[in-house]
């Protein structure tokens, strides 16, 4: 039994050089600009859908009319301001 235990050991030590001998990858500034704009694409899609107003093209008038809509009911209702202390 205690010959099984340090066989374990054994072989947990020798794995685990292994794992820090991986390459790092490192990113180019055309690939961390990607990442961060699909980051960023994700976080406003969310935002938008919260909002109500994901499929919005401001370049379409419509759309652009649905936005004023929009605004004129936000700007209508108080502001709520939380202060934490």
């Amino acid at each position: 039994m205690e010959e099984n235990q340090v066989e374990q050991t054994a072989e947990t030590q020798e794995e685990a050089p292994q794992a820090q001998e991986q390459p790092s990858h490192t990113f180019t500034q055309d690939e961390v600009n990607s990442i961060v704009e699909r980051r960023l694409a994700k976080e406003r899609g969310s935002m938008y859908k919260k909002l109500g107003v994901e499929d919005l093209d401001m370049n379409n008038p419509t759309d652009r009319k649905k936005y004023s809509e929009y605004r004129k009911i936000r700007n209508s209702k108080p502001s709520t301001i939380v202060v934490n202390n």
